[in-house]
């Protein structure tokens, strides 16, 4: 399970990233010590969060409020108080400073056993692989496969597929839902393309056929993350 830590104490970091090392099935890709500094494109591609509740500007739990979905979460923390709140927001689990290996060996046990069935549950359903869109007045099937890239414009989108493209009133958050989050990633914040259809990465731009892409400074790290697993 590819896990973040959120906190802004060194000493805690520094045991959180001591017991995930010793925890043999999870691999920590990153850790923040603000929310505001959250790479979202990370958190989309990780299967666990340790998050604290004490954090500098946001708290850990108003950040958990702005996450459309939600990876398994382990709340971290001094504060007793917050559990109600935190169990409302549907935290995996809830482990109060200090804690020992044990108490943390079982909290990821459990994260572990619900992300293995929700894993289960997707994989019971029967995935879509063609949607319809409604533009110029006609409804149109755009096939998942055949799209290159979406470009936001404000209130609008634009999907360039293989052969034609279409200008939606529609927004790039609810596509980046929509679409498979293993096939379709935001390089930027006005673009989500299709990684099975890039040509090139040079630099700060994709080339998908005629196409080049920019790759903005905060979701480079992510995307280049998603790329190395078909190195």
């Amino acid at each position: 399970m590819k896990c973040i830590i959120i906190e802004d104490e060194r000493p805690a970091q520094k045991l959180l990233k001591n017991y995930i090392e010793r925890y043999p099935k999870l691999k920590l890709i990153a850790m923040y010590t603000s929310a505001l500094d959250v790479d979202m494109g990370m958190i989309a591609s990780c299967d666990l969060l340790f998050l604290d509740i004490k954090l500098p500007q946001i708290s850990g739990l108003s950040f958990l409020q702005t996450l459309p979905v939600k990876p398994e979460v382990i709340i971290t923390t001094a504060f007793a108080n917050y559990a109600l709140e935190a169990f409302e927001l549907e935290m995996t689990d809830y482990l109060l400073k200090p804690f020992n290996f044990e108490r943390f060996f079982k909290a990821v046990s459990k994260a572990e056993n619900q992300f293995q069935l929700k894993n289960k549950q997707k994989e019971g359903k029967t995935e879509r692989t063609f949607f319809f869109i409604y533009a110029d007045k006609t409804f149109s099937r755009i096939d998942r496969d055949d799209i290159l890239f979406i470009k936001s414009d404000d209130d609008y989108i634009t999907i360039h597929t293989s052969h034609k493209k279409w200008l939606l009133n529609d927004t790039l958050k609810r596509w980046t839902h929509k679409l498979p989050n293993n096939i379709f990633v935001k390089v930027h914040q006005s673009y989500l393309i299709n990684k099975s259809k890039i040509d090139t990465v040079k630099g700060n731009q994709v080339l998908i056929g005629a196409h080049t892409i920019p790759i903005s400074r905060s979701h480079k790290k992510s995307f280049l993350d998603q790329l190395s697993d078909y190195l």
